[in-house]
């Protein structure tokens, strides 16, 4: 299931044009989020690859001005478990763009609106 999520992001106290997209795969084990910010020819996406007993896999890729850069992770289920309250994983993509743009010289706000942290949270069915 993808879905367009509508993220408030400013950069310099300016709203910017943005996309942000979710999709899920595998079940309730894999969450997809992209967001695009045109402006600032930034690219976050973030894949997140759990299960009930597992760590959470945390795949970053950034590609800003051309350049591609990929990092990955694991974190405790518990901080952001992708069979469940992927809404944290919502929260968690918003935190990274702000702190990507922040470290970039910007002062950036990410505003995470009810309807988007709902969408997160139904983009699979719940576990059973």
């Amino acid at each position: 299931m993808t879905d367009t999520l509508h993220l408030t992001i400013y950069v310099d106290e300016r709203p910017v044009r943005t996309g942000t997209v979710i999709d899920a795969a595998g079940g309730d084990s894999v969450l997809t989020i992209t967001t695009t910010l045109v402006e600032q020819r930034l690219t976050l996406l973030s894949a997140y690859h759990g299960a009930r007993n597992l760590p959470t896999l945390v795949i970053e890729q950034v590609r800003r001005y051309g350049r591609v850069t990929r990092t990955q992770h694991d974190t405790p289920r518990d901080e952001l478990p992708v069979t469940h309250a992927r809404d944290r994983c919502l929260l968690h993509h918003a935190a990274q763009l702000q702190q990507l743009l922040n470290d970039a010289g910007h002062d950036a706000r990410i505003q995470v609106d009810d309807a988007d942290l709902a969408a997160a949270a139904g983009a699979y069915p719940p576990p059973r």
